[in-house]
């Protein structure tokens, strides 16, 4: 969920010089936010899963899968930001929503390592 909320937070923040602060929500970014949130809705499905008692490999795959995905798309955004240089006055930032999304990768990520259930090709059962 923080995946899916990170998304219509600040990802970038730019300030002028004279102290104006304007802010670059996820969503504005169109294509990165959809690969988020499509990302987010399976990592959601399967948190669902794991919280009704599902255990195997593919739930911790898809767990796993969704959560490095989503910590690298993170990642990259968070370095493009801090790559870009001072124009017209304007420095910039990175906002909330990045660290927001990087830790819901990083979320998903321990809960696949975390699972109880078996890392072995078809033990995918209820518990």
């Amino acid at each position: 969920m923080l995946a899916i909320i990170g998304t219509f937070l600040p990802w970038q923040l730019a300030t002028h010089e004279n102290g104006f602060v304007t802010d670059l929500i996820g969503w504005d970014q169109a294509a990165i936010a959809v690969l988020i949130l499509v990302v987010g809705l399976a990592a959601a499905g399967a948190t669902g899963a794991l919280w009704m008692g599902m255990r195997g490999l593919i739930l911790k795959l898809v767990l796993l899968a969704t959560g490095l995905v989503i910590l690298v798309t993170a990642s990259l955004e968070m370095a493009d930001v801090l790559s870009l240089d001072s124009f017209d006055g304007y420095t910039y930032s990175i906002g909330l929503g990045l660290p927001v999304v990087a830790a819901g990768g990083i979320l998903l990520v321990l809960a696949a390592i975390a699972d109880r259930g078996p890392w072995a090709v078809g033990s995918d059962r209820p518990v």
